[in-house]
């Protein structure tokens, strides 16, 4: 039973399955739902309900594509940083629509983390895994364990194009050559914990982002930074000895109670 709950965070699996839970809300025309500026229903007795934004669609594709570029590359931060800047009307390519897009965007985020604590907040699967704000009550509806332990493959190979690609006074050029060497060196189908990998983070996004920036070859950044910055275990492919197959490990943010409701 669900009714009378404040202070509930609720996580869908996209952001149509939230359009679609929003739309049967408003045909039962129960109880007030905040969306931005828009007052709808939704059928359980909360007051003061708050929806994540979705990501604005702008027109310029070259906008598209660069954030498409950064999302790519991991480099979330970064796609909140080029849209503010948007809505600041500091990109020259921007138009008058995107910079309303943005501008409209960037409210919508800052009404969502800076709403009282005691709403009712409406997110996704994704967005949830890089919440840093105070949650009692997390309702997650759905499996949601591809979002947290998304299993994907990376190439040696794409690594050392990688490292050819940093200049000689990159900071973490020593360590992506200290990866290489101990993955070249690892038994074909051995599990590591990544512990044993040292590498600057906050360096490794700003060579990526400048990458991103001067449009460099986009096929070899894709999974760096989450096969790098992952902290559980990896799998060297036994067959091709090329392909590392990754397990990622992300975190649930921390909450009072955690309810998961799923059929599977």
């Amino acid at each position: 039973q669900l009714e009378g709950i404040r202070g509930v965070t609720l996580a869908l699996p996209t952001h149509n399955l939230i359009g679609e839970f929003v739309k049967r809300a408003e045909a039962a025309d129960k109880a007030k739902l905040l969306i931005g500026d828009g007052l709808s229903f939704m059928p359980f007795d909360f007051n003061n309900i708050v929806v994540s934004p979705e990501a604005p669609k702008f027109e310029t594709e070259a906008i598209l594509k660069h954030i498409d570029n950064l999302r790519y590359a991991g480099l979330h931060t970064a796609v909140l940083s080029y849209i503010g800047d948007i809505a600041k009307g500091n990109n020259k390519i921007a138009t008058e629509e995107d910079k309303e897009a943005a501008l409209d965007y960037i409210n919508k985020f800052k009404a969502y983390m800076t709403a009282d604590k005691h709403s009712t907040f409406i997110t996704t699967h994704r967005n949830i895994m890089y919440s840093k704000k105070e949650i009692d009550v997390l309702i997650i509806d759905e499996d949601f364990m591809n979002e947290l332990l998304p299993v994907k493959s990376f190439k040696l190979s794409d690594l050392q194009k990688f490292y050819n690609k940093l200049s000689d006074t990159s900071k973490i050029k020593v360590n992506i050559e200290n990866v290489i060497a101990y993955f070249t060196n690892q038994v074909r189908g051995a599990y590591t914990k990544m512990t044993v990998i040292e590498v600057d983070m906050k360096s490794l996004q700003k060579e990526l982002l400048k990458m991103v920036e001067t449009n460099e070859n986009l096929s070899i950044q894709g999974t760096v930074l989450e096969f790098l910055s992952s902290a559980f275990c990896f799998q060297r492919d036994s067959n091709d000895g090329d392909t590392i197959n990754f397990l990622s490990k992300l975190s649930l943010p921390k909450a009072r109670k955690i309810l998961i409701m799923s059929a599977t």
